[in-house]
């Protein structure tokens, strides 16, 4: 406890911790208000309920892939290919995922719904980008060796 003391008074921070600093910071260059963001978060974590609720139901995977988009559209989370308010629009989709993602990880349970259900709204926006889309995507990851498979040959592969 002794080094925290002494770390907080190197930086100026009062024995009240971290918090009034959080509270004050800003991110250069991103005009983003803390309770949009929670209402963002919320959002979010409402249409992961909605996905959930589909996948409880033993739903066929186009259905739950509807679902994910429908919820997605009707909660605001899309992120638009192009215009004014798309980098504000990442950034609230980046900000509201890593969000959810810390406060979900206490428990296996939750670990689980999040990853089963942002997995769920990962797969129907890759499925509504289309695969040219993603791959244009992928090629600015050299690190990732991506091959690309002809529909014959995963056909092939996969009744086997």
């Amino acid at each position: 406890m002794e080094v925290l003391r002494s770390r907080n008074a190197e930086v100026g921070l009062s024995s009240r911790g971290y918090a009034s600093v959080y509270r004050q910071f800003n991110f250069p260059g991103v005009d983003q208000d803390r309770e949009e963001l929670l209402s963002a978060c919320l959002d979010r974590l409402t249409a992961l309920k909605e996905i959930e609720d589909k996948l409880a139901k033993d739903a066929r995977t186009e259905e739950v892939m509807e679902a994910a988009r429908a919820a997605e559209l009707k909660h605001s989370l899309g992120v638009p290919s192009k215009g004014d308010g798309r980098l504000d629009q990442i950034f609230k989709d980046e900000s509201t995922h890593f969000l959810l993602r810390v406060s979900l990880s206490k428990t296996n349970e939750q670990r689980d719904f999040f990853l089963k259900t942002e997995s769920n709204l990962l797969a129907s926006r890759l499925g509504q980008a289309g695969s040219e889309a993603v791959l244009s995507v992928l090629e600015d990851f050299p690190d990732m060796s991506i091959e690309v498979v002809k529909r014959a040959e995963m056909v092939e592969v996969t009744t086997r």
